[in-house]
C-alpha cells in the first residue's frame, strides 16, 4: 500500500501506536484508540506489559520510517517472543500492528488451528 504523506513528528508516532490491535482490549469502534491510548500508558501495568508499550511504541515508529524511506506501508507484531510476533502480524494487514499481552497468549494460542503453528 502507498501512502502520500508519512507522520513525521513524535506526536504523530504515538498516534500511529494508539491505532494498533490489542487483543482482548475491548475494541468498541467509537472508542477503540482511546482503549489502546489508555492500556499504552496505564500505570497499574505489569513490568511485561509496560514493555510491550514501549515495544508497540517503536515499532510504530520503525513502521513509519519504513514509509518514510520507501513509500510503502507494512504490518507488525509485538509479542514477548517471536513465534507470537510472527503469528500475530498477520491479523490486521495492511499497515496496521498487532498487540500480544501476556495475559491473551492463552486463548489466542488455543484458538489456532495447529497447522497454523
Amino acid at each position: 500500500m502507498h501512502l502520500e504523506s508519512p507522520p513525521e513528528s513524535s506526536e504523530s508516532i504515538f498516534e500511529e501506536a494508539t491505532k494498533s490491535n490489542i487483543l482482548d482490549l475491548p475494541s468498541d469502534v467509537g472508542d477503540r484508540e482511546e482503549n489502546v491510548k489508555a492500556w499504552l500508558c496505564r500505570a497499574d501495568a505489569n513490568y511485561q506489559d509496560k514493555l510491550l508499550a514501549c515495544g508497540a511504541i517503536l515499532v510504530a515508529q520503525l513502521r513509519v520510517k519504513v514509509l518514510e524511506e520507501t513509500q510503502f506501508t507494512c504490518s507488525a507484531g509485538i509479542a514477548h517472543n517471536k513465534m507470537l510476533a510472527k503469528l500475530v502480524s498477520g491479523m490486521h494487514k495492511p499497515a496496521q500492528q498487532t498487540v500480544v499481552p501476556s495475559s491473551s497468549v492463552q486463548d489466542f494460542l488455543a484458538s489456532l488451528p495447529v497447522k497454523k503453528m
